[in-house]
């Protein structure tokens, strides 16, 4: 089992107690704060503003991990959506395709943006706990590799997405071609920009598929670390 893995398995073990006892002290207004978070109702949303508890300690980290579960798994989704078009819609293929390597674009920078706030959680977490000595050098290293590592993925997929909008010559010609070939009955000049679609589509797919992939890299060992020196024995986060 990798680094990712493993971590989110202690995650998932560490929450199970922490909820149940919530649920357990405190059934009705669980029920409740639910209730008013899925259907937007007036009234508390959370235990706190519920009944004045404290906030368990670790819930923030535990959230926190959650979230970059949650982004690295829109990344891969996009596997699929590059792949399955929707056949009858009004939106046109350029037009999907763009969206799609917008969005994608956008997730990834959340991701990052995740990663480092995370290192972040962390040490506020653990930073009167003993262990926070050697958590400090890999906390310090683990904000390098993550730099570092992720200047070379902004080689790959290019300018930072936040920076300046993302542009792309295959996507821009194809946009042009698309105007014209939606007015064209030119069978030579339709079969291009379907051959122009098919191979921007099939680069980006190969594009995110990379990308993923050293993503999926960064993950494990960022996370890999962390769990030498904040998971205990019985595969549970240690108590700050």
């Amino acid at each position: 089992m990798n680094g990712f893995e493993k971590f989110q398995k202690a995650c998932s073990e560490s929450i199970k107690p922490i909820l149940q006892d919530m649920y357990e002290s405190h059934s009705e207004d669980f029920a409740k704060v639910v209730e008013n978070y899925w259907f937007d109702l007036e009234g508390p949303k959370t235990l706190k503003e519920a009944v004045n508890i404290s906030e368990p300690p670790l819930i923030k980290l535990l959230m926190g991990y959650f979230e970059i579960l949650e982004s690295y798994q829109c990344l891969s989704d996009f596997e699929l959506y590059f792949r399955r078009f929707p056949s009858k819609t009004m939106v046109t293929k350029y037009r999907y395709l763009k969206f799609l390597v917008d969005s994608y674009l956008n997730e990834s920078y959340i991701l990052e943006q995740r990663l480092s706030t995370f290192l972040v959680v962390v040490k506020k977490t653990y930073i009167q706990n003993q262990l926070y000595r050697n958590l400090y050098t890999v906390l310090t290293q683990l904000q390098q590799a993550v730099d570092f590592a992720l200047k070379n993925i902004h080689d790959v997929r290019g300018a930072h997405v936040h920076q300046k909008r993302y542009s792309d010559n295959h996507l821009e010609m194809l946009s042009v071609f698309e105007s014209t070939a939606l007015n064209n009955d030119n069978e030579g000049f339709n079969r291009l920009y379907k051959l122009g679609f098919k191979y921007a589509r099939d680069t980006w797919l190969k594009k995110i598929q990379d990308l993923n992939r050293l993503y999926k890299t960064i993950l494990d060992y960022y996370f890999d670390e962390l769990y030498k020196v904040i998971v205990d024995e019985r595969n549970l986060l240690v108590a700050p």
